[in-house]
């Protein structure tokens, strides 16, 4: 990940490409540095003032990341900042480089070549520890241990191949759990997400008598102290694998929110591609998308606080580990 100060540049790197890099580090003999050592010093002498040690490693260092860590071949991801759209691209075979008359909204001079993909990645189509992992407070840091998701979600599964499983491994933890969900009536499915909905925090949970596809099944509501209150309509469907969500159902969901609310949209199977651009285009209320593994994902999570009749009925250990 490389922030382009929150997606405020992305636009310019993808028209440029390439992308960069600020912490006050407007030195032309950046290139040239090796060691973070090097880049400290460095850092020291443009900052005579800087009396923090912990600010001067910490900026550095994020520098010497982006310059020296990140090579030819990587991959970087970085935001759009009025989207939930992951821009993506190659790292060019070229060194670090210093630009003196960097133009547009974006003064950092130090910059790396990218080759940028056309398309984007939703972000609501990743992993609930994925996503997560994307929130970081460093400006550079790596999803290494996301490659794999990373590399099948843009088509390039060969690049981040799975380990094989051993001989007598388990089975897919993913798979046991989605199974058994399946296994639960409409009704019981409705009433366990509203119980994965107390689980993470939300209040007044209720789930609705209300039916047919643009119908709202479960409502809660998230109080982020005095901050904030968000009132959320959710809409779920048990569905097999190979049954995905379509556009329509989505804009149906949309159709249902009372004005001031929020949707959600929560399948056991997942979303077509139309789907997910319905669901986070621009012009309309925001639908948040969980599909089935994002759904595992966040039972893994509040497992415990769960209520025991759900956790009985799925005859789960912690960890997802059949009993």
């Amino acid at each position: 990940m490389v922030r382009a100060n929150g997606g405020k540049y992305t636009d310019q790197w993808i028209r440029g490409g390439y992308a960069s890099i600020g912490f006050d580090m407007d030195a032309p003999e950046v290139p040239e540095l090796e060691t973070p050592e090097e880049f400290e010093d460095a850092y020291r002498r443009q900052h005579p003032e800087e009396t923090s040690e912990d600010r001067t490693r910490t900026n550095a260092r994020q520098v010497y990341r982006f310059a020296v860590e990140i090579g030819p071949g990587d991959y970087i991801v970085t935001p759009e900042v009025t989207s939930d759209t992951l821009r993506y691209g190659v790292v060019a075979d070229q060194p670090v480089y210093y630009d003196a008359a960097s133009e547009g909204e974006d003064k950092h001079h130090i910059r790396r070549r990218i080759d940028w993909n056309s398309d984007g990645l939703q972000r609501s189509i990743l992993s609930v520890p994925f996503q997560r992992s994307l929130t970081g407070w460093l400006t550079v840091f790596s999803l290494r241990k996301h490659a794999h998701a990373f590399f099948t979600k843009i088509g390039k599964p060969e690049l981040a191949p799975t380990p094989a499983q051993p001989p007598g491994a388990m089975t897919d933890p993913y798979d046991v759990a989605l199974a058994r969900l399946m296994e639960f009536k409409p009704q019981e499915f409705e009433e366990f997400c509203g119980a994965l909905l107390s689980a993470m925090g939300f209040e007044q949970v209720r789930v609705t008598k209300l039916s047919g596809d643009g119908g709202v099944d479960v409502i809660g509501v998230l109080h982020a102290s005095t901050l904030a209150q968000v009132r959320l309509f959710v809409q779920v469907k048990r569905y097999q694998p190979q049954n995905r969500i379509h556009k329509a159902a989505v804009e149906d969901v949309r159709r249902g929110i009372p004005f001031g609310g929020q949707g959600a949209f929560i399948t056991t199977s997942d979303f077509t591609k139309s789907a997910v651009e319905a669901a986070s285009a621009p012009e309309f209320p925001h639908i948040g998308l969980v599909n089935g593994s994002q759904l595992v994902d966040l039972l893994l999570e509040h497992w415990e606080d769960i209520p025991d009749e759900f956790r009985n009925r799925l005859n789960l250990k912690p960890g997802l580990v059949p009993a």
